[in-house]
């Protein structure tokens, strides 16, 4: 994954793939974490074929793909023939951007978050509680169970994203 990361930072420092401009000193081209990749790109054919050589040549060296059953583009408003396009050359599924994108287990949006989009959180924190129902635990062991583990996850995301006050 380092050498994907290097071969995508030489295209774009040699001007062959342009990243997305956010504003005037900020632009965002991928992000890596492990085996999951983040891409970002304009819509422009010469920047998607770029990436597609780019992706190509990694696939040759590494035999590593794009896994086209979790892989996903995602757009504002999806054109059949760009989607079309874009499918064929990438081998993925096109997606609205305003329903959000998972990534890294996390849901992005580009809007605000609700209550409702913390859900997941009291699901998890249930699923947790759930599993320690049958252990013979005394009030301080659940009491330091909640604090390492409970809290800590909450402390986590909420590092990360406003959490909203309802959903804490």
């Amino acid at each position: 994954m380092d050498s994907l990361n290097l071969h995508i930072k030489k295209s774009i420092r040699d001007k062959v793939c342009n990243p997305l401009v956010i504003s005037r000193d900020i632009s965002f081209s991928h992000n890596i974490f492990v085996d999951d990749i983040l891409l970002s790109a304009m819509l422009c054919r010469a920047l998607w074929d770029c990436l597609q050589s780019v992706l190509g040549k990694f696939h040759k060296a590494t035999g590593l793909c794009i896994n086209g059953d979790k892989s996903s583009f995602f757009m504002k408003d999806i054109n059949s023939e760009i989607a079309a396009y874009l499918t064929l050359l990438f081998n993925i599924k096109a997606a609205p951007i305003h329903e959000g994108l998972k990534y890294i287990g996390f849901h992005l949006k580009p809007v605000e978050y609700t209550s409702v989009d913390w859900l997941w959180i009291h699901e998890r924190f249930i699923k947790r509680i759930a599993s320690w129902e049958f252990k013979s635990l005394s009030l301080v062991g659940r009491f330091i169970l909640t604090q390492t583990i409970l809290v800590q996850l909450l402390v986590y995301w909420a590092h990360l994203f406003y959490i909203p006050t309802k959903t804490i």
